[in-house]
């Protein structure tokens, strides 16, 4: 495919062994790893000779600096994967930020109480030298990634392409999308909608069970047909975290001003792995501090009439994944297939203890185990039951986009009064806004406020049942 617009030796490099990471936050992490421990070998190489004190002290100070050296790294690596250039600026950073380290690393040998000794003049050099060679192993292996990344051994960014064949070779042959990390590894061709209706549903499917992290729709903007195919793509899409572009020069390089951009993902790298370590803390901290609650509801749930500890029900998550909620049996009756009816005020089905356990919102604990195993998050859209999620699907056109980050233990609906049973169709609105809010403007402040409201806010329960 490649053979028309490589040279020969291009093509032959691109035979090479190639390397899937899973996006590139993580690459940029394992070039900030690599290069903390280069320096951590220098360190401990030089630890002898250093004016930090000797043995455990030595060591503690030089492994601290090495750690120092690596956090001031990823900048540097983010920047290179953002670009896809080598900046000397950032070269030239790698002996400032390992002199820096070190002045730190000495002083936490002072700290620990090391015999104060200041470096002398052979010390500083040898920093000096040693900080000159991080800067060429910056260098070098930067350089050397960026080849890599050249001849598509990375397989980063993992697409699905829409258009037509001739168009879609053309778009790949002429953008060289390989170059940038990408691999394409799913295509449709629209004259498979036309054919079947539900050819593209099937597709953006699995697009997402392939990990994919954006579709391309190829093609010329101005026929009628493709304006049709990007409406028919936005709306099959709205409830994945998939980024929607438009290329509408298929024959043309796709720069960024041959790229229209349609949709992004809610979350980017970074924001996933932040709120996923928040979520690990957040549900391990309150597992901890709640575990004599649940210890003694699962005793009073069994004294009080025998039956299940725990309530198991269905329910679909990101990106419409169905996964198993658990939640503190507080009804006589557990429905767990078919037909769900919603609980409401008064209803004869629940126990007095799930009468409490329902309006503290105790119940809902257990599902701190959904967030550790990464079902579920600690603040999201709440997951319905799945009639119910297929009826409010079909009768309100933006509600599966709440469908495109993980289902929550909390919401911002929830603590803004829409919580409980829905009667009306204005409280389903109510919340879908609030759901869609939230997932636009998501920030880890935002989740630790919702947090503390779901605890200490009368507005948060006062629909509990």
């Amino acid at each position: 495919m490649f053979q028309d617009s490589v040279t020969h030796r291009v093509t032959d490099m691109r035979r090479r062994r190639r390397f899937r990471v899973a996006n590139w936050l993580a690459m940029s992490l394992g070039l900030t790893a690599l290069e903390a421990l280069v320096s951590a070998l220098i360190l401990l190489f030089m630890t002898v000779g250093l004016p930090w004190g000797e043995g455990g002290v030595a060591l503690l100070a030089a492994l601290c600096s090495a750690c120092v050296f690596g956090v001031t790294s990823f900048p540097a690596a983010r920047t290179l994967m953002d670009q896809q250039r080598l900046r000397y600026l950032d070269v030239l950073g790698a002996p400032v930020a390992f002199l820096a380290a070190v002045s730190l690393g000495w002083l936490v040998a002072q700290l620990a109480n090391a015999p104060p000794a200041a470096p002398d003049i052979p010390d500083m050099l040898a920093f000096g030298a040693a900080g000159l060679m991080l800067g060429l192993v910056r260098w070098a292996l930067y350089r050397h990634v960026l080849a890599m990344m050249h001849v598509g051994q990375f397989q980063v960014d993992r697409i699905g392409l829409i258009g037509h064949m001739d168009d879609l070779h053309h778009f790949e042959q002429r953008s060289k999308i390989w170059r940038n990390g990408a691999q394409v590894v799913v295509r449709l061709d629209p004259a498979g909608i036309d054919r079947d209706a539900l050819a593209l549903d099937r597709f953006i499917s699995e697009a997402t069970a392939r990990g994919c992290s954006r579709l391309i729709i190829v093609g010329d903007y101005a026929a009628p047909s493709n304006t049709l195919l990007l409406k028919k793509t936005l709306y099959a899409a709205r409830g994945y975290a998939l980024g929607i572009a438009f290329s509408p020069q298929p024959r043309l390089p796709p720069g960024a001003a041959q790229m229209l951009s349609l949709s992004t993902r809610p979350l980017d790298d970074g924001a996933q792995l932040t709120k996923r370590l928040f979520d690990i803390v957040a549900a391990s901290g309150a597992l901890l501090v709640t575990l004599p609650v649940l210890v003694l509801v699962a005793l009073l749930i069994r004294l009080e009439g025998g039956g299940p500890v725990l309530f198991r029900q269905q329910r679909k998550g990101f990106n419409g994944e169905t996964f198993s909620i658990l939640k503190f049996r507080s009804m006589r009756v557990t429905e767990s297939t078919g037909t769900i009816t919603p609980a409401k005020e008064g209803d004869s089905r629940i126990t007095p203890l799930g009468r409490l356990i329902r309006r503290t919102s105790i119940d809902e604990l257990p599902q701190l185990l959904n967030v550790l195993v990464g079902d579920m998050s600690m603040v999201g859209p709440r997951p319905h039951a799945n009639s119910q999620d297929r009826e409010l699907d079909r009768d309100f056109a933006d509600y599966a986009g709440r469908r495109r980050i993980k289902p929550g233990i909390t919401g911002w609906a929830q603590v803004n009064g829409y919580r409980g049973e829905l009667i009306s169709p204005l409280q389903v609105e109510g919340r879908i806004r609030h759901d869609l809010d939230y997932i636009a403007n998501w920030s880890l402040m935002l989740d630790i406020k919702i947090i503390w409201l779901t605890a200490f806010s009368p507005t948060t329960h006062k629909n509990a049942r």
